[in-house]
């Protein structure tokens, strides 16, 4: 899992823009959704349409077809695989809700509005777009609308611009979904939408074109099958992926968050033992590297518990990476404290140590205890205080503990007892160390 950066094609404009009046595809979708997805479903194979669930409608009759090319002037209507809107401008507020677009091009699919102008609300909500499309250098004036459209193989919005609110709420994208350099001036919202290959929204390098999201920008519960870029991209009002689902982990190298980050409840598949076990040195080295940019990022907003989570993230990622007693020490670490978040497994497995520490002297007793002592009666009490002396080596009463202790048991067996105490204080006071760090890190102590 390589840090991934995507290339695509960065050809500008080099035509201007002609009015939407003197496009024939404009004026055919002007006959309605119905009459062009009729048109459209004549040239889509049948197994294609089942497959992208396309809306049922029964192809143009020929009677149709004379009567249309009539009305619009035309001997024939055009190539329903080559809709092409590039370079023209959009005057007027114009509505593709449900609309069906196919092309016979996989590598640069129609419909095209390569470099088109929205001066008014553009709305493509619930659109089937069977082999992808082109919003490349788009701009859109005021709102546009794709929420609930289905994309192909690859869509792009390259170098787009949104001046207002843009909306691919419950949006699926079948393949690529390319938005570099693509700049969010309004609110954006892909809530729900589905990301099935890589979808990229970086930016350029030295960040000069200024790509951004303007205003709020929303992901959550969106589900990334595949790596998002987010790379050079400015958060300007920051970002929300609560509750959204990650199976790969996201790009945010150069990313710039001006307000506060939420993954609140987000998933990150990718971290499952499953998928870790999966993958070799390179790639468990890029996938630590690419949360380690998150639990920075998230430390400089003060998002403590994100912070908290990508650390652990990253150390798991570690610990299929590390070899020999480094991988044991970040297993103890998981294990015991949950890489420092938890209080109650250092303070659980500090109670255990205690009651194994309290077993084991008194088998001692049992075994090498001196009967006949006056102070037998004390037995008990002064196993558990000289077990409670071993487990909290810096409390009082130490010295007399001991004493108690050594009055039930025959000294030549004393050093093997000393011997474990000793290894029992370490082990407490390590742990009394990771439920402070349990407490510091839940409290937010510094």
């Amino acid at each position: 899992m390589a840090h991934i950066i995507l290339k695509y094609d960065y050809s500008k404009p080099t035509e201007p823009l002609k009015p939407a009046s003197e496009n024939i595809y404009y004026k055919l979708a002007l006959k309605g959704k119905e009459t062009w997805n009729r048109w459209i479903v004549s040239a889509i194979d049948p197994d294609i349409a089942r497959l992208h669930d396309l809306p049922e409608c029964a192809p143009l009759s020929a009677a149709e077809v004379k009567a249309l090319c009539a009305d619009l002037g035309i001997g024939a209507l055009p190539n329903p695989h080559e809709a092409d809107f590039s370079y023209t401008h959009f005057d007027q507020e114009v509505n593709f809700s449900g609309f069906v677009f196919t092309s016979e091009n996989t590598v640069s699919p129609y419909p095209r509005f390569f470099a088109s102008k929205f001066a008014s609300k553009a709305s493509f909500g619930g659109c089937y777009f069977t082999h992808g499309c082109s919003f490349a250098h788009a701009e859109f004036m005021q709102s546009a609308r794709f929420s609930d459209s289905t994309f192909g193989p690859i869509v792009s919005f390259h170098s787009a611009k949104f001046h207002t609110s843009s909306d691919f709420r419950r949006t699926k994208f079948c393949g690529e979904a390319i938005f570099q350099l693509a700049k969010f001036e309004g609110i954006c919202s892909f809530s729900e939408s589905i990301f099935k290959k890589v979808a990229d929204f970086s930016g350029l390098k030295d960040g000069v074109s200024g790509e951004y999201f303007g205003e709020h920008v929303d992901f959550s519960g969106a589900t990334f099958d595949a790596v998002v870029i987010f790379d050079n991209r400015l958060f300007r009002h920051g970002g929300d992926f609560s509750y959204a689902v990650f199976k790969s982990v996201p790009q945010f190298y150069n990313s710039t968050f001006h307000e506060n980050i939420k993954f609140y409840n987000a998933i990150f598949e990718v971290f499952s033992e499953r998928n870790l076990k999966n993958y070799d040195e390179f790639q468990l080295y890029d996938v630590a590297r690419a949360v380690r940019v998150l639990t920075l990022k998230c430390r400089a907003l003060n998002a403590y518990d994100d912070e908290m989570r990508f650390f652990s993230y990253e150390m798991r990622a570690k610990e299929y990476l590390e070899k020999g007693l480094n991988k044991v020490a970040i297993k103890a670490y998981r294990i015991f404290s949950n890489f420092g978040v938890s209080i109650a497994r250092p303070f659980i497995a500090l109670f255990c140590a205690f009651l194994c520490g309290g077993l084991y002297n008194c088998l001692w007793w049992l075994i090498a205890g001196v009967r006949s002592c006056s102070c037998i009666e004390y037995g008990v009490a002064d196993v558990l205080a000289f077990t409670a002396v071993s487990s909290l080596p810096f409390v009082g009463q130490t010295k007399l503990a001991t004493d108690g202790f050594q009055c039930l048991v025959n000294q030549q067996y004393m050093p093997v007892i000393y011997s474990m105490s000793v290894l029992q204080g370490l082990i407490s006071t390590l742990l009394i160390f990771l439920i402070g760090l349990g407490v510091r890190n839940k409290f937010r102590i510094k």
